[in-house]
């Protein structure tokens, strides 16, 4: 087996792992955010990814369904970013084999050049380019068939665990045998075969009171291995509530260019969504949307999104 074909191997078990371990945290076996977004391990084919040990880059062919659009027609800012979100953590996985670190989202941020069709079939392609004892820093592209660049995002990571003894058992190559060796004694959790739209598994929780204000119930679907919002989940729900307004304020359907979000502590339960107006002229909206715990107004993500008027709107 090539060394390439062998981390892809790691990458894959590591994935199981951290969906059998999710399983035990919750009680459950139902898939977390990344089945929906067709990254978990049941999605994950050897004979089409690849791994770069030199250039410390993981590439994996990726087909566009109707399920991962929000807009039915292609890929959003949003789901692009959570594609990144949810590849680049896989990337990670490749460049420490056998460690089990993937993170939390600090800063996650992506440009949109050219949409990704509904049925056409993209290249993602994950760059690591620093990965330190506490930071990782990493890129992506969605790739065309014709080469074209059609996003391009970015990520920072927070490594560490709260438990000291936890983050050196988790980031120790030596500890792998005994983790992979306890994990294997459990059952994989249940293959789902129909794909989960993502439209369908937010809007059944998300309550939206007036434009740019809105509610929603984190389930189990929607969260990380560590049970919290997924990275991703925070950038859709930012961009269906902040699209409403953005309507609204330019009387018309307006699409989303670019989206940068800052994580600041970890989503559960309930959480509130607030967009704001920051500045606008006539065709282009630069919105701040603020994921909110309920109790006390506490920041628990901030985003910028920038929205121009959709082409064809008059």
């Amino acid at each position: 087996m090539s060394s390439s074909r062998k981390t892809v191997q790691t990458i894959i078990e590591c994935m199981a792992i951290a969906a059998k371990n999710a399983a035990r945290l919750s009680g459950t076996k139902e898939p977390g955010f990344n089945h929906a977004l067709r990254l978990a391990r049941n999605h994950m084919d050897p004979e089409h990814t690849s791994w770069d040990k030199n250039e410390q880059k993981l590439t994996s062919r990726y087909k566009v369904t109707p399920e991962l659009c929000l807009n039915g027609k292609s890929l959003s800012v949003s789901t692009n970013l959570a594609i990144i979100d949810e590849h680049t953590t896989l990337a990670m996985f490749g460049a420490k084999p056998k460690t089990l670190r993937p993170g939390v989202s600090v800063q996650l941020q992506a440009n949109i050049y050219q949409p990704s069709l509904v049925g056409t079939e993209v290249h993602i392609v994950s760059s690591v380019t620093r990965m330190g004892r506490n930071l990782a820093f990493v890129s992506a592209e969605l790739i065309g068939a014709d080469g074209s660049v059609h996003c391009r995002g970015s990520q920072v990571k927070f490594l560490p665990v709260d438990n000291m003894i936890m983050d050196y058992v988790l980031s120790s190559p030596s500890s792998w045998h005994y983790i992979k060796a306890y994990f294997d004694r459990i059952p994989n959790t249940p293959r789902t075969e129909h794909d989960i739209s993502l439209n369908s598994l937010i809007d059944s929780h998300l309550l939206v009171d007036e434009p740019g204000v809105a509610t929603f119930d984190v389930m189990r679907q929607h969260t990380n291995p560590y049970l919290g919002l997924h990275g991703g989940c925070h950038a859709m729900l930012m961009e269906l509530v902040g699209q409403q307004l953005a309507d609204d304020i330019l009387g018309g359907p307006c699409e989303l260019s670019s989206m940068q979000v800052e994580y600041h502590t970890v989503a559960k339960d309930q959480i509130d969504i607030r967009a704001n107006v920051l500045s606008q002229n006539e065709d282009e909206i630069f919105m701040r949307v603020l994921i909110l715990r309920p109790a006390d107004g506490k920041i628990i993500s901030d985003g910028s999104l920038r929205w121009k008027r959709h082409l064809t709107a008059n």
